[in-house]
């Protein structure tokens, strides 16, 4: 018997593919920060208790305390946010196609 996954988060490298064009990145690092020598975890951009899914246009992949930060924002307050933090750490970023991939899959959400 195989084992079950506890959620439906999509695999690593599938967030990595997804998102590559507009936030380079490895498959296991903090999409903001870009460290990759601390835990990270998949994180909803709309949170799942607000109805996001588990789409890969819902999903980053962030360090613990990105992940925090992040819970208490939403929409253009996310993206502001999210790239000041890369711009900060001299991370490359496509503000526009990343908000594309997200538009499609958050609902609500337009940019």
């Amino acid at each position: 018997m195989s084992a079950k996954r506890r959620n439906k988060s999509p695999h690593w490298d599938a967030i990595k593919s997804y998102w590559g064009q507009a936030i380079p990145c490895e498959s296991k690092q903090c999409m903001v920060c870009g460290k990759t020598d601390i835990p990270v975890k998949r994180s909803h951009i709309l949170a799942h208790r607000d109805g996001g899914t588990f789409h890969l246009g819902n999903i980053h992949v962030l360090c613990y305390h990105h992940e925090e930060v992040s819970e208490y924002l939403a929409g253009e307050d996310y993206w502001d946010w999210f790239g000041l933090v890369r711009a900060a750490h001299g991370l490359p970023y496509d503000e526009g196609r990343a908000k594309k991939c997200a538009d499609r899959f958050i609902p609500g959400f337009k940019t």
